[in-house]
């Protein structure tokens, strides 16, 4: 097996700057794969392993956006290096909105590339080891893996499952111990929103006089040592869960504005 430093597409029409990019960048010890336009590049990630994509903002008639916007489409691990000849911070911000990790200005000054290049990787690197961390996870917290005898049980896991199929707030009740917190997990990783995050409080560990901020946040200034703003725990899991534990031990006058929460979708920082 070849110790390359990883695997590059580069998607350029004019075919000389192409096979000076490639050349280039087999010298630097990279595996490189060519493609002339949108077809041949989505046909080669559906047979090699591409990590990064360096794409031309022109491809002839074609779009490099519309590539980059293809890819992630397809393999959202790609990471994408957009090339450009027009220097302009809306052509980067077009870039990065439709999912280009960076860019480049043409001519390319090729040690920044390389540079461009090194960030790519470890963007890849680190995105990979995420999805399969997370693979993991939802794996290890499928309904599959949850083992049960009773009927009573077989009733909860049909509740699980509706849970999961829904934008429901749940409220999970049991003695401690009963996992309640499992529970919680497998509702989530079974969930539309299992890409989000899934963040836990127990509510009994957080001090009476902080227990405000630390769900809702809280401005710069809104107390004595918030010398900055601070995120609250709803507004840091959102487009996940926040799985709330011993939420009857909360005080009264915190409850009310969850409840108002719960009921209006919208919160406010202290």
């Amino acid at each position: 097996m070849s110790n390359h430093k990883g695997t590059i597409l580069v998607v350029e029409d004019d075919e000389l700057q192409r096979s000076l990019i490639s050349e280039n960048l087999r010298r630097e010890g990279y595996e490189v794969f060519e493609a002339a336009n949108l077809g041949e590049a989505l046909e080669l990630i559906g047979q090699k392993p591409v990590e990064i994509a360096v794409v031309d903002y022109k491809l002839g008639t074609e779009s490099g956006l519309e590539l980059i916007k293809e890819f992630q489409r397809r393999n959202p691990l790609i990471t994408p290096v957009m090339v450009t000849a027009f220097a302009s911070v809306e052509t980067a911000v077009e870039a990065i909105k439709q999912g280009a990790y960076d860019y480049v200005v043409k001519p390319i000054n090729f040690k920044n590339f390389l540079l461009v290049l090194e960030r790519a990787r470890e963007r890849f690197r680190l995105q990979r080891e995420i999805a399969e961390l997370r693979s993991r996870l939802e794996e290890k917290f499928s309904f599959k893996n949850f083992v049960f005898a009773s009927k009573s049980m077989e009733r909860v896991i049909g509740l699980m499952g509706r849970a999961a199929r829904s934008e429901a707030t749940v409220l999970i009740t049991g003695e401690t111990g009963t996992g309640k917190d499992l529970i919680a997990k497998l509702i989530h990783f079974s969930s539309a929103r299992s890409r989000g995050p899934f963040l836990a409080v127990n509510l009994p560990s957080i001090p009476e006089s902080l227990v405000e901020s630390e769900l809702f946040g809280a401005e710069k200034g809104a107390y004595t040592d918030a010398k900055e703003r601070k995120i609250g725990k709803f507004e840091a899991a959102d487009g996940g869960t926040l799985f709330l534990d011993e939420i009857g031990d909360l005080n009264p006058s915190i409850q009310v504005k969850l409840l108002r929460f719960l009921q209006e979708k919208e919160f406010y920082r202290l």
